[in-house]
C-alpha cells in the first residue's frame, strides 16, 4: 500500500508468479490502485503500519529505487490517516517475518 511503481515492480519482478512484462505491469497497477484508497482526499481508509527496521536496508530495484521508496515513505507518513511503525531489531522476532506479512482488518 506504501510503495512506488519502481518498488512494486522490483517485488512483483522477483516472483516466480509473475513472468511476463504484461503480468509485472497489471501487479503494479493494482497495487497503485489499492494505494488510491489511503491517498483519496475524502473517504480515506486509515492504515496502520509496522515495518521492520530490516525492509529500509533493502535494495531492491537498485539504489534509485530505494531512495524513491523512502522518500515517498515519508511522505505518506504526512498523512493524517497513514500512520508508519518501525520495529527495531533489537524487538526480536516479529510474528510475520519468518511466514511474510500480515494484515488485520477491523471496523469502528
Amino acid at each position: 500500500m506504501l510503495q512506488t511503481a519502481d518498488y512494486a515492480r522490483a517485488i512483483i519482478s522477483a516472483s516466480p508468479k509473475f513472468t511476463s512484462s504484461e503480468d509485472i505491469e497489471k501487479g503494479v497497477e493494482h497495487r497503485l490502485k489499492r494505494q488510491a484508497l489511503i491517498t483519496h482526499k475524502t473517504n480515506a481508509v486509515e492504515l496502520d503500519v509496522m515495518l521492520h527496521v530490516s525492509v529500509l536496508y533493502w535494495t531492491l530495484g537498485g539504489p534509485n529505487v530505494m531512495a524513491g521508496a523512502l522518500r515517498h515513505l515519508a511522505e505518506m507518513s504526512k498523512y493524517p490517516n497513514i500512520t508508519i511503525r518501525v520495529r527495531p531489531y533489537s524487538a526480536g522476532l516479529t510474528w510475520g517475518l519468518p511466514h511474510g506479512s500480515f494484515i488485520l482488518l477491523g471496523s469502528d
